[in-house]
């Protein structure tokens, strides 16, 4: 059950192309495919990060990108938004799912078989070594598939 069965104020609210600042973005908004964000208005520690929209809410703690049109290397690509979302401290981890095209060849129902990578980036202290991979440029980041 989410949010423990809490329906009125749940601890955690969930956004769909919520608006958050972009990491260096010089202030454009930028936003995820799912925004999970909590909910009380709290006092933030980080004064100079400004809130998410005019209604004050947090910015949101866990980003999920899912991309299938777009590619997945490049300065706008599905690998580099991931890892700019990371560079925002008070983002905990970022949920990424890239689908590839339709192959040519079909599964045992007849349908296109297609691929995928899925990753998650997170904040270690330490790392587990053979599961977490480093992230460049980023101490402390690492993702594993």
């Amino acid at each position: 059950v989410p949010n423990g069965g809490v329906i009125v104020n749940p601890p955690l609210n969930i956004m769909v192309n919520s608006a958050h600042y972009r990491p260096r973005g010089r202030g454009r908004p930028a936003s995820a495919d799912i925004a999970i964000y909590p909910t009380p208005r709290r006092p933030s520690r980080h004064r100079e990060i400004p809130p998410v929209d005019k209604t004050g809410r947090p910015h949101a703690r866990i980003m999920c990108e899912i991309a299938v049109s777009q590619k997945y290397d490049g300065r706008k690509g599905w690998n580099a938004k991931c890892c700019r979302w990371m560079r925002q401290e008070y983002v905990r981890c970022v949920f990424g799912v890239k689908i590839y095209n339709p192959r040519a060849t079909r599964n045992t129902n007849g349908q296109f078989d297609r691929c995928m990578i899925a990753r998650l980036w997170t904040r270690h202290a330490t790392p587990i070594p053979g599961t977490h991979i480093a992230v460049p440029g980023q101490s402390g980041v690492y993702y594993e598939e």
